[in-house]
């Protein structure tokens, strides 16, 4: 993120880097390939991958896929399909790109941020590892997901996910955005990234695209949405641009999820 977003960067750098992963490098290029870009020829090199889909596109697949290593294969006795959290956090952070785009800010930040939100699940789900298949169970009830792991475990996965993300000394703008991603105004600072995270988190649950389950409250989307300048009403656009993305084929997520051995 740093090198791309480098005033004096240049594309050789970006393949540099990335080329010394032989396995990131094999698995940007088997999506750069993919029915998503709709490339006609063959792309066999990062240098090409670069100059026929951008040097941004090209951080996003990196993104992803280092995503993906974390967010896939959370086990069915968890609560979830295989590849839920995935799918969720790869729809949510669509959602953030297409808006922080439109807002004229760093969109290659939105992505990530908001790919991100939800690794505190990945915690909870490891150290007990009953509490999502719990949480299904009680999703008919007034209780959302929030408010389940606040009452059984005392703390939410987004409180998990900041300390996660601040034991990991990654930068204080990303702790908070997902420290607070649930309630942006409460953040002291960086309040508009947690806002995309959390307007993307609702596009995604809105598009079926969930992970757990929780309620719907307008009043905490207006708020949020005043935060970036936004009518809550635009949600409904932006649900349908994002649908369209996604559903280039429905096979963006599945691209995504890097492949073993290579």
């Amino acid at each position: 993120m740093r090198l791309i977003g480098a005033p004096d960067a240049n594309n050789h750098d970006v393949v540099d880097l990335i080329f010394h992963d032989p396995s990131l490098t094999a698995n940007v290029l088997r999506i750069s390939n993919s029915s998503y870009y709709g490339i006609n020829r063959k792309i066999d090199s990062l240098d090409e991958a670069i100059m026929r889909i951008g040097a941004r596109e090209l951080y996003r697949i990196v993104v992803a896929i280092s995503g993906s290593l974390m967010l896939t294969h959370l086990d069915k006795r968890k609560g979830c399909e295989d590849n839920a959290l995935l799918n969720h956090s790869l729809a949510s952070a669509t959602a953030a790109q297409l808006m922080a785009s439109d807002l004229g800010e760093d969109e290659n930040l939105a992505f990530t941020a908001t790919l991100l939100h939800d690794i505190g699940k990945i915690v909870i789900s490891a150290v007990s590892e009953n509490f999502y298949g719990y949480a299904q169970e009680v999703k008919d009830t007034e209780t959302d997901l929030l408010a389940a792991e606040e009452r059984v475990l005392g703390v939410s996965h987004a409180e998990v996910g900041g300390r996660l993300l601040e034991h990991w000394q990654f930068p204080e703008n990303l702790i908070q955005a997902t420290r607070f991603h649930h309630r942006p105004v409460a953040a002291p600072k960086y309040q508009r990234l947690a806002a995309f995270l959390n307007l993307g988190n609702t596009i995604a649950y809105n598009l079926n695209r969930a992970y757990g389950h929780q309620r719907s409250n307008p009043d905490l989307t207006i708020e949020t949405a005043n935060l970036l300048g936004l009518s809550a009403d635009v949600l409904a656009d932006y649900s349908s641009r994002v649908a369209e993305k996604l559903a280039l084929g429905d096979s963006y997520e599945a691209c995504m999820q890097p492949e073993s051995g290579r």
